[in-house]
């Protein structure tokens, strides 16, 4: 893994004056001309039937509370989340909500960037309306990409399809499905979506009898087709298994989460090649099951850990061969981090779309 890692190592925020300014340098690590600080956002899923949005310090994980009016927009199962005018003054915070298991559809909500509750960008009982929404980008032309995972528990013989949904961000009218590739018509439940460097829409999806397969399929975002599928358990035979997370590196790579469920799979963290799907390496998470990541201040990767230890990490890719190298950001019971059950994350200056870290000084969390 050495060269796959070190080729980031220039990613870390550790240049000196002479190859870059300092006010570059600064910005990279989550730092505003004006000396703002950078945020970074969770969605935190707790046991039972409440959620919220908590927010920290991107630099050094203090806790600074939980973002949006007590009571207003209440979350039930919090998941996917991006600022929806890249982190400028008046951004608003997309969240994505799961009422699946009340049986209900999910919903969008929207937040002003000083945390005031704006209402249902896309309400339960719209035409549709997701069941149960994942991961969500920000697209070109105010397009909304959802991944709704649907349900993949059998009842009854039937199952809740999952889709690939798009909406107007601008007044949460739905504007379809986009299909996925053949082969995937009848057992397909999406996850997580960005859009890479080719302008191309990634997504991941779990399939199979019981769901413990996984792929990522390619969308041409101009025909809205499905293209290709540029990674599947079965080509890569690597305990690739029921993917959620991924994200473009610096590196031209593609890093995705993968869980393992009932004995098969791997907990890990696979990188792609992200031209070919080849497979080029791999973090192992030992029993750690991750759901999202993101590349963020100083070049680290942040990663969500659900379970069995909750927790938001960072990894630093510059450093070849370290599996164990994930180092606690924001620890689940430590005093005053508010964090339970993190799902999703964002920093105040991730692309919506291609989920990439635009260092440009921070203003979503200046309150």
């Amino acid at each position: 893994m050495q060269g796959l890692f070190c080729v980031l190592a220039s990613c870390r925020g550790s240049a000196s004056p002479d190859s870059a300014p300092a006010a570059a340098e600064a910005a990279l690590n989550g730092v505003g001309n004006d000396g703002s600080r950078d945020c970074l956002f969770v969605s935190d899923d707790p046991p039972g039937d409440t959620a919220q949005v908590d927010y920290y310090d991107a630099l050094t994980g203090a806790y600074l509370g939980v973002f949006g009016e007590t009571g207003a927009g209440d979350l039930n199962a919090a998941r996917g989340l991006v600022f929806g005018k890249r982190g400028g003054p008046n951004a608003d915070l997309l969240v994505v909500d799961q009422n699946a298991l009340a049986n209900e559809n999910g919903e969008i909500l929207r937040y002003s960037s000083d945390g005031e509750f704006l209402g249902k960008l896309v309400a339960p009982d719209r035409p549709g309306a997701p069941f149960a929404p994942r991961g969500m980008i920000l697209g070109k032309h105010h397009i909304l990409y959802v991944a709704d995972m649907g349900d993949e528990i059998v009842v009854g013989g039937e199952s809740v399809p999952g889709r690939l949904a798009t909406y107007d961000a601008r007044t949460g009218e739905f504007l379809g499905d986009l299909e996925p590739c053949a082969g995937f018509e009848n057992r397909f439940f999406p996850r997580g979506v960005v859009i890479g460097p080719d302008g191309d829409l990634y997504v991941s999806t779990l399939y199979g009898e019981i769901a413990t397969g996984g792929a990522v399929l390619r969308f041409d975002t101009k025909t809205g087709q499905c293209v290709e599928a540029l990674v599947t358990s079965e080509d890569c035979m690597c305990g690739f298994s029921r993917p959620e997370g991924l994200v473009f590196g610096p590196d031209g790579n593609l890093y995705i989460t993968s869980a393992a469920r009932g004995g098969v799979g791997t907990n890990a963290i696979f990188v792609f090649n992200g031209q070919t799907g080849d497979l080029e390496g791999r973090i192992d998470l030992g029993a750690s099951v991750a759901t999202a990541l993101l590349f963020g201040p100083g070049g680290y990767l942040y990663v969500t850990i659900t379970g069995p230890d909750p927790s938001v990490r960072r990894y630093d890719v510059a450093v070849a061969d370290n599996d164990v190298a994930l180092e606690p950001f924001v620890i689940v019971g430590d005093l005053g981090t508010m964090l339970e059950r993190p799902f999703y994350l964002t920093f105040c200056n991730t692309n919506p779309a291609t989920l990439a870290y635009e260092p440009r000084g921070s203003t979503c969390c200046a309150r």
